[in-house]
């Protein structure tokens, strides 16, 4: 797979066959600890000025990239999709995600470009 280079064995193994429902706080962890591991700037917004702005922003290889992180069971609110759109629609690239999995696999995406 395309984020097999972004995914360590242990994280992949373990994103793979893990069949819990991650919370929305875990997978956010998960997504920000990635990124430290690898020295890739991200921060988790807990406030803004702004409803709806997406829960992660990061700089990955000069790129602005955003996350919308839910959990599986929860979608995004149209604010939220409004936002999403916004960003991208300005030249950035911003996400959606519900689950660790899809999230390496957007990363090895935005990567591979």
């Amino acid at each position: 797979k395309k984020f097999t280079k972004w995914c360590d064995k242990r994280s992949h193994i373990l994103c793979s066959i893990s069949k819990r429902i991650m919370s929305e706080k875990e997978l956010q962890r998960k997504i920000i600890e990635f990124f430290k591991q690898r020295g890739i700037y991200a921060v988790k917004i807990i406030t803004s000025n702004r409803n709806g702005v997406p829960d992660i922003i990061a700089c990955l290889n000069g790129r602005f990239v955003a996350f919308e992180v839910k959990s599986e069971n929860y979608k995004a609110t149209p604010l939220q999709i409004y936002n999403i759109e916004a960003i991208q629609k300005s030249g950035g690239k911003a996400y959606i995600v519900n689950n660790y999995e899809k999230f390496l696999q957007i990363i090895g995406g935005i990567n591979d470009r």
